[in-house]
C-alpha cells in the first residue's frame, strides 16, 4: 500500500521538523504489509527515521528532500539499539538520520537528495586550529563545531538487514559516512554519492 507522508501532516517547507509524520507514515505502511511511503517534492526536515519490513521510501521528484535536522535532540541516542556506538576518536555521538535495523526488504529509491545537513555540524572557518581533530571535508580539513554533541554518525545506516536497495537518488551533504551496511549481503543499483 502506499503512503503519502504530507497526509500524515509532512510539511516540505525547509523549516518544519516533520520527525513524527514521516515516521507515522513508515509505520503504519509496514504494519499494514509495507509497501511505498512517498516523499512528494519539497524539503522536509526531519530527525531519526527508521524504515521497518518491506518498505519502500521512496523519493518522487528530483525536487523532493529529506534534510537531516540540525537539532542533536531529534537524532536517536546511542543506545537506540544494541549494535550502536559513538566514536569519541572521530567525534561521532551514535545518531543517525535513516536507520534499518535488522530489517527485510528496505529500499530507498526515486529520483530526490537526502541531505544530511553536515554543514551546520563544521565549524565555518576552515584556518589551522592547534590542539583541534580535524575531520575530512569537502573543502579540506574541518573542525567539529560543538565538542560535547560532536556531530552525528553514519547518515544512512543499515544494521543486520538484509534485501536492501538503494537507487536513484542523491546523498549529500553527510556529518560522517554517507552509507553504512553492516551485516549480511546486500545490493546497491545506481547511488550518487
Amino acid at each position: 500500500m502506499d503512503r503519502n507522508i504530507t497526509e500524515f501532516g509532512a510539511i516540505g517547507d525547509g523549516v518544519t521538523v516533520n520527525t513524527k509524520a514521516i515516521q507515522s507514515a513508515i509505520d503504519q505502511c509496514a504494519t499494514t504489509g509495507g509497501g511505498r511511503v512517498t516523499v512528494p517534492s519539497g524539503t522536509f526536515i526531519c530527525g531519526t527515521i527508521y524504515l521497518w519490513n518491506n518498505v519502500e521510501l521512496f523519493l518522487e521528484t528530483a525536487s523532493s528532500v529529506l534534510k537531516a535536522s540540525s537539532n542533536y535532540a531529534d537524532y536517536n541516542p546511542v543506545d537506540a539499539y544494541v549494535q550502536n556506538a559513538k566514536s569519541i576518536a572521530e567525534k561521532t555521538n551514535g545518531g543517525h538520520f535513516i536507520l534499518a535495523v535488522e530489517a527485510e526488504n528496505v529500499s530507498i529509491t526515486g529520483h530526490g537528495i537526502l541531505d544530511g545537513s553536515g554543514d551546520v555540524f563544521f565549524e565555518k572557518e576552515t584556518k589551522h586550529h592547534p590542539n583541534k581533530f580535524y575531520c575530512f571535508w569537502p573543502d579540506g580539513m574541518s573542525v567539529v563545531a560543538d565538542n560535547k554533541n560532536t556531530r552525528p554518525a553514519q547518515m544512512v545506516c543499515f544494521i543486520e538487514s538484509k534485501n536492501i536497495l538503494l537507487n536513484g537518488i542523491t546523498i549529500r551533504n553527510s556529518p560522517y559516512w554517507t552509507v553504512f551496511l553492516h551485516g549480511y549481503r546486500y545490493r546497491i543499483g545506481k547511488c550518487k554519492t
